[in-house]
């Protein structure tokens, strides 16, 4: 889906430039092109603690937005990290049948499209009582308190995060809907580790304004950290034609004398 998702220089790398730890680059989202990302890790990772940060520009209002979510078709789980249609943040997971395991919805609206926001959601269900010190959601480096509905996990409540499904970036797990339109930049997972805001950001001493930093500390099994630089989604091509041998299972020339109407495999599998 590279080609409806464009690379473009962000108006946060300027306003970092002097700052030590620039933003190349953000992606960008146009939710009239359904598009998104999406991986299924191989196994389960941690998912009783786990932190999700992202920096976000929003395009569109008034509608919801996926920023990521996960499902267990297994057992009729989905997990949602969204801007709702209000034009609030709402983090949810639920199982069909019996509802909702744990539910967060902000009181504050997030309407500013000419600025970016910095979401954090840190989760750990361990604590015999998680609460909003264990389940925490900040914006801009401040932790939000003020919500909603605020429904928390119970101990060791296991979300669909980290499970060994669809995960998805900017729409809701197949069957896929809810695209988020706008930018993200500076997308990091972390599993098996719950992180406040500062483990990301930090407030500049001369603007007073909260700003990203490099993150230095693990990912865990399945965690991740998408840069969207523009050197790190470019592909290089060979000078050299491949050479057949005998882990080769298929190979293709596509420079034959037809123009490449056939595409013989020289492999020497059969």
């Amino acid at each position: 889906r590279s080609s409806l998702m464009t690379l473009l220089q962000s108006g946060l790398a300027k306003s970092l430039a002097e700052a030590g730890y620039t933003i190349d680059q953000s992606l960008r989202f146009n939710d009239g092109d359904s598009a998104y990302l999406a991986r299924t890790p191989s196994s389960d990772g941690n998912r009783k603690t786990w932190t999700f940060s992202t920096w976000v520009k929003r395009g569109n209002l008034g509608t919801r937005q996926i920023i990521f979510a996960a499902k267990e078709v297994s057992l009729s789980k989905r997990f949602y990290f969204e801007i709702n249609s209000s034009d609030k943040i709402e983090l949810s997971d639920w199982t069909w049948g019996p509802g909702y395991d744990f539910r967060l919805i902000t009181t504050p609206v997030y309407r500013d499209v000419g600025a970016w926001y910095h979401i954090v959601f840190k989760f750990d269900s361990t604590p015999v009582t998680p609460s909003s010190s264990s389940v925490s959601l900040y914006v801009n480096g401040e932790q939000v308190t003020d919500f909603d509905t605020e429904d928390y996990p119970s101990q060791n409540d296991e979300p669909s995060i980290n499970c060994d499904e669809q995960h998805t970036i900017a729409a809701r797990a197949a069957p896929s809907d809810a695209y988020y339109d706008g930018y993200l930049a500076e997308v990091h997972f972390i599993d098996g580790t719950a992180l406040d805001a500062d483990s990301f950001g930090e407030t500049d001493s001369d603007t007073n304004q909260w700003k990203p930093i490099e993150y230095t500390g693990s990912y865990g099994t399945n965690g991740f950290y998408q840069k969207y630089g523009s050197t790190s989604n470019t592909y290089t091509e060979p000078t050299n034609a491949f050479t057949n041998d005998a882990y080769t299972s298929m190979l293709l020339h596509m420079d034959g004398s037809d123009d490449a109407a056939l595409f013989p495999d020289s492999s020497s599998s059969g």
